[in-house]
């Protein structure tokens, strides 16, 4: 996952919202998403393949599904942090727009 698209998230958050910018952000971030969960389940399916293939004393098999393994945890921590800063980003446009609102209906 590019850090690009997680320093926009955070600029994002760190301003006041700009909706089409934030609408723009949470759909690249959605997007990304998606290809994290393709890639997860790419890896889930590699490592069955392998354990399927594995026989006794077949060190390669096992060091590739050391090395799926690897990937796995580091493609659910990659997930797992963008999911958590989209979260962030949908409450503060959220915030943002209450305000606003808030900021419209006082004379």
């Amino acid at each position: 996952m590019g850090g690009a698209l997680l320093d926009r998230i955070e600029e994002l958050i760190g301003t006041p919202a700009q909706p089409d910018e934030v609408e723009r952000t949470l759909t690249d971030g959605y997007a990304e998403a998606l290809a994290l969960e393709a890639e997860r389940w790419r890896i889930h399916r590699r490592i069955g393949e392998a354990a399927a293939e594995l026989e006794e004393g077949d060190a390669e098999r096992v060091r590739e599904l050391s090395k799926l393994a690897r990937q796995l945890a580091k493609t659910d921590a990659q997930l797992a942090r963008l999911r958590d800063r989209l979260a962030a980003l949908r409450v503060h446009a959220r915030d943002s727009q209450q305000l606003e609102a808030a900021k419209q209906s006082c004379p």
